[in-house]
């Protein structure tokens, strides 16, 4: 299994073309994309917006703050925003480093290239908890209007106060007065290349509410030959989910009652059924609570996640 993200990408500059190349190269966690020849530079970065998708600056901190201000809203909505000097000396997070996930993204594009992880929050200086890195890091959701509580539990946790955390029932967890909710939707995916993130977006519409979606899913799983699927990569990071993929190794080693099995995508990609057992996988059981569905060229199933344990605790 092999995570990956979709990152837009803005230089302005033959240095910052040459770290994009040397970044492409080096952080194969990402699937990074440069800017169109049709679209403007500041259309990129409102789609970006629109789309949650996440956006590297390489150039100066001051172009990217520009750029960004006109769509800044909410930290639990704005897709992560991080700054590179062309020279490639340091990666700065400057929007959404705690439950965008931004942090992390910089983390791993410092190590790819040996870079200086430049950190600017009190949680993160301080090495203290902060409980929306918690819920991101875990697939946890937070609601909006719990946007307050996020700063006063991280401010417990910088001041020394340990803050634990309450596995309820239903999977939730609560933290003092902040509830998480558990995002339990684990989807598997297989398409036709090229499909656009609007046509993915309409078909799995067809089962799916864009709220649900929002609050739920958890996951996308696809094989590793659709590792570079931009419409798939985009799809996730507009709910806010992670993407996942596997080998066909892996995905024939899911055993579960009646697969939708094809001779045709055993053919193609090596393993009878792609979206139901990346489902599975992605969910850690042996149910689906969607079987196979096609049309347009693309596939869909989906699981529900069993209670895997988080990967931290609230005790640092």
């Amino acid at each position: 299994m092999k995570q990956r993200s979709l990152i837009r990408c803005l230089y302005f500059s033959k240095g910052g073309e040459a770290l994009y190349e040397r970044l492409c190269r080096s952080a194969d966690s990402f699937l990074f994309q440069s800017l169109a020849a049709e679209m403007s530079a500041e259309a990129l970065v409102k789609e970006a917006f629109d789309l949650h998708i996440p956006l590297l600056f390489i150039g100066s901190a001051g172009i990217a703050v520009r750029f960004i201000a006109p769509f800044v809203n909410d930290k639990l909505s704005d897709p992560p925003v991080i700054v590179m000097d062309e020279a490639g000396r340091y990666v700065i997070p400057i929007l959404s480093g705690h439950y965008g996930g931004g942090y992390d993204i910089a983390g791993e594009i410092a190590n790819s290239l040996s870079s200086e992880l430049v950190r600017t929050s009190a949680s993160d200086i301080n090495n203290t908890f902060a409980i929306d890195v918690f819920a991101k890091q875990n697939g946890y959701y937070i609601e909006k209007e719990d946007h307050d509580r996020i700063k006063e539990i991280n401010s417990l946790a910088l001041s020394g106060e340990k803050i634990d955390l309450l596995k309820l029932p239903n999977g939730d967890i609560k933290a003092r007065n902040l509830i998480l909710h558990k995002k339990a939707l684990c989807l598997g995916m297989g398409c036709k290349k090229g499909k656009s993130f609007f046509e993915l977006k309409a078909f799995l519409n067809r089962f799916f509410d864009d709220e649900e979606l929002g609050k739920e899913l958890y996951a996308i799983g696809t094989i590793d030959v659709k590792a570079e699927e931009i419409g798939l990569l985009a799809l996730a990071a507009y709910y806010g989910a992670f993407f996942f993929t596997f080998t066909k190794e892996e995905l024939s080693e899911v055993e579960y009652e009646d697969p939708a099995a094809s001779p045709f995508v055993e053919e193609t990609v090596g393993v009878d059924n792609v979206c139901e057992r990346a489902a599975l996988l992605l969910s850690g059981g042996t149910e689906l609570t969607l079987s196979k569905k096609a049309g347009d060229g693309i596939t869909l199933a989906a699981a529900k996640r069993c209670g895997i344990e988080p990967a931290e605790t609230g005790e640092k």
